[in-house]
């Protein structure tokens, strides 16, 4: 817990929030090797297992939740943020149908697959809720349980599909708050997205002033399946800084829709930022690249790079 300590103390003094995801109950095949017992199986590990004591069932073993609520108990001490984020995307529970054990509880309950992914994604919520956070989910939470969600649960938006905007509206008009970060736009680790696209997305097209306003923020999303300390950098700058601009300019701005909002109106600032990241140590990738984090195609001064 020291080390978590100092990350949250040395963001708060540089006035970046740290925002834990606790990611369930897909994603945690990682959890089975210490906690065995609340995984389908040894060779089909994920999602984790739903099963605990109900009406139907009350001698029914509770390892999962259980589990969970010493992880958010030790979490609670070190993350101070008031939000927590509690995953639920991709969630393939097909495993679930491989174990016997959970296959005859939920036979037990009455419950479909999807019926009792979204009892879990709704008793984790409660959990959090319990515990004085704000929780946060992914979008696929939202399609799985809708609005039998608090109405203080804010959505992250991640699935693009080639058109968000249906999406966001579903969301933002049923009055619950949103976080925009789809892919591949937003997608840091997206390598061939440059920052004019990056640029160009807009977390509040086509939406009303009242939707517009539940969309509460946004981010860029990096992902570390390619990248270490070697690329860290050059991955995530200059094109995070496309983002942030995007975010700070109000969407009631006039402007927003005008030629000052358009990458080509951002192309000197940005490539002014790029090349004071560099003077400063950082090391931002050229501007031009088709692909992001790789080298320039010449020498040059940083400005036509």
């Amino acid at each position: 817990t020291e080390d978590i300590e100092d990350i949250v103390e040395f963001a708060r003094q540089h006035a970046v929030r740290v925002i834990p995801e606790f990611d369930m109950p897909g994603h945690a095949a990682s959890w089975c090797a210490g906690h065995p017992e609340i995984c389908p199986s040894p060779t089909c590990q994920e999602p984790l297992s739903p099963i605990k004591p109900t009406t139907f069932t009350p001698k029914a073993k509770d390892h999962t939740m259980s589990l969970i609520a010493g992880v958010l108990d030790d979490a609670i001490k070190v993350f101070t943020d008031p939000y927590m984020h509690i995953g639920g995307d991709e969630v393939d529970t097909t495993c679930w149908n491989a174990s016997s054990e959970i296959k005859d509880w939920l036979h037990q309950n009455k419950l479909s697959l999807n019926e009792a992914l979204q009892n879990f994604m709704l008793t984790a919520e409660s959990m959090v809720r319990s515990r004085g956070k704000t929780v946060v989910s992914w979008d696929e939470v939202w399609d799985t349980v809708g609005k039998k969600l608090d109405k203080e649960t804010v959505i992250q938006q991640w699935r693009w599909a080639g058109n968000s905007v249906s999406k966001t509206k579903n969301i933002t008009s049923n009055g619950y708050k949103l976080i925009w970060s789809c892919d591949p736009v937003w997608y840091l680790d997206s390598l061939f997205t440059n920052w004019t696209r990056v640029y160009a997305a807009d977390p509040c097209k086509d939406l009303d002033d009242a939707q517009c306003g539940q969309v509460i923020g946004g981010g860029g999303e990096m992902w570390g399946e390619t990248v270490d300390t070697s690329d860290l950098q050059n991955t995530v700058w200059p094109r995070l800084a496309a983002i942030g601009e995007v975010l700070w300019s109000s969407a009631l701005d006039p402007t927003r829709n005008s030629r000052h909002h358009t990458a080509y109106n951002a192309d000197k600032r940005i490539r002014r930022f790029r090349c004071l990241l560099n003077r400063r140590g950082v090391a931002a990738a050229p501007i031009d690249n088709q692909k992001a984090r790789t080298g320039p195609p010449g020498p040059g001064s940083c400005l036509r790079q």
